[in-house]
């Protein structure tokens, strides 16, 4: 089990680390969340938020940014340091599974689990995707774990740590709210006593605080408008938003395609794994040939499945990753039960489909392994600019703030120190209609860049109408500057909503 857990893990760190050098993620998120932290380490300030949600004007914790300031200062040579450390969560989270997967149903279904991580094209592709909802898969494995370790080893400090992985997985984003079904779980642990569990919750609800206390100390300085907004958006605001949905879309497109993007890669496969894991799982409940700890946690699936059928945004698979452990376990049980029928054939067909999981997997990583993530031509603009502009810094500019090359640019150039807030403009602009096209390009490249000093005063005035500055300086202080500096509004009021409701009855 030691020597193919080890050969498993090999090969995992090897399929994410292959072409590290061009295919480290360099998009506009990834480099604005680098910035902040950049930005923060150079201040000597420590962020107690993070982002804005897309879904509504409330932001995530900033747990998320100490861990990329982290990442810079244990590596400060390198630009892409965050994605190395996103890579050692990425590796440690195969063994995580694998051990999740060993308490519940023993080492041979913990290696097939660890072949389906191994190979799967989610966190094959999420390990060099630096965000946060990248790490909501290894804290809610981790909050399993720690579950399970409580209901073997009776020890209630597995509950203080499962309070502090469901608080980071809540802190780093707010998909980890469902999770909050762990705590009413607990009453459900057999050979615990009630004053046992009661105390078993308190400390959870402790470890749930930590990670918790510095946004909830910044909100608190903001009347608690964040958690009022949050209150708004799942009471209210997100109902005004339609998204088809249905049983029968749920059950035979959402959830399997959600399911083969885990492990499988084709939809039509996540429909058949899913079906057949629910059904196996099933069978063994009726004829009692399964721990209760296992279909403790099936019922949370089961609850989780109900609940996201409800949801009413979209399903993109950023904002289901907290099903990744529950994926994991439902399938390598269900290739564990086939493989252990009383007729051999068992055994081959539980080999073959484990096989052609694998196949159907690396057909996709196969597709990502040559992507290019373009660092090699953002550096040829910066060496450009610096032949063109010699011993001159720059001040980076982007066009009505949509020009997501903008920020990469900023990122790569500000690393390398040749960025200045009163530098020489550049401004970072489209083709096309609607795009500033008065002067040429300065430099050749696949963007448009142009130099803004002495420009049209309406492409270029004082209030920067049409151009806006992505220096580190002003994403830090457009995001967690202002955040700082200025109050977060809220017309959301609990009370008020609870006394409508009841009006309506």
């Amino acid at each position: 089990y030691k020597f193919w857990s080890a050969v498993i893990i090999l090969v995992g760190a090897i399929i994410r680390l292959y072409n590290f050098p061009t295919r480290w993620g360099l998009g506009g998120d990834d480099s604005r969340d680098a910035m902040i932290a950049l930005e923060a380490i150079r201040i000597h300030q420590l962020p107690l938020m993070g982002s804005f949600s897309s879904a509504g004007p409330f932001v995530f914790g900033g747990i998320y940014y100490w861990f990329v300031m982290f990442s810079y200062l244990v590596l400060p040579f390198f630009i892409f340091s965050p994605w190395i450390m996103m890579e050692a969560v990425s590796i440690l989270t195969i063994w995580l599974l694998m051990y999740l997967v060993k308490l519940l149903s023993g080492e041979k279904t913990s290696i097939i689990a660890g072949i389906l991580v191994m190979t799967s094209p989610q966190l094959v592709v999420r390990s060099l995707t630096l965000g946060q909802h990248t790490f909501i898969a290894t804290f809610s494995t981790l909050l399993i774990i720690g579950f399970v370790l409580l209901w073997q080893r009776k020890k209630p400090i597995f509950a203080f740590l499962m309070g502090i992985f469901l608080g980071l997985a809540l802190s780093f984003h707010y998909q980890a709210i469902n999770l909050l079904i762990f705590f009413p779980a607990i009453f459900f642990i057999s050979g615990f006593s009630f004053k046992e569990k009661l105390k078993s919750f308190i400390y959870m609800f402790l470890g749930f605080v930590i990670p918790s206390l510095p946004l909830f100390y910044w909100d608190y300085h903001q009347n608690f408008s964040n958690i009022r907004n949050i209150l708004d958006y799942f009471l209210i605001a997100q109902y005004r938003i339609y998204v088809p949905n249905s049983w029968k879309l749920f059950l035979l497109k959402d959830i399997p395609s959600y399911w083969s993007f885990v492990v499988g890669n084709f939809s039509f496969v996540g429909l058949v794994l899913f079906f057949l894991s629910v059904i196996l799982f099933l069978i063994k409940i009726i004829k009692k040939n399964i721990n209760r700890q296992f279909i403790i946690i099936g019922v949370i699936f089961f609850i989780l499945l109900f609940v996201n059928r409800f949801y009413k945004g979209e399903r993109s698979e950023g904002y289901l990753l907290y099903f990744v452990p529950f994926i994991i376990i439902f399938t390598s049980f269900m290739l564990a039960t086939i493989y252990d029928l009383r007729f051999k054939i068992g055994k081959y067909i539980s080999v073959l489909i484990l096989f052609f999981i694998v196949i159907f997997n690396f057909y996709f990583i196969i597709s990502i392994w040559n992507t290019n993530n373009g660092f090699s031509f953002y550096k040829n603009i910066s060496r450009q600019l610096s032949q063109k502009y010699p011993n001159t810094k720059f001040s980076i500019y982007d066009y009505k703030y949509k020009i997501t090359s903008a920020l990469v640019l900023s990122f790569v150039m500000d690393f390398d120190n040749k960025t200045d807030s009163k530098g020489l403009p550049i401004g970072v602009s489209c083709s096309g209609e609607g795009c500033p096209n008065l002067y040429k390009p300065i430099v050749k490249t696949g963007m448009i860049i142009l130099a803004l000093r002495g420009t049209n005063p309406k492409l270029f005035d004082k209030k920067r109408i049409y151009w806006v500055g992505v220096n580190q300086k002003n994403v830090y202080d457009d995001l967690i500057g202002w955040l700082n500096k200025n109050q977060l509004k809220s017309t959301f009021s609990l009370k008020n909503y609870i006394m409508n409701k009841l009006r309506n009855i």
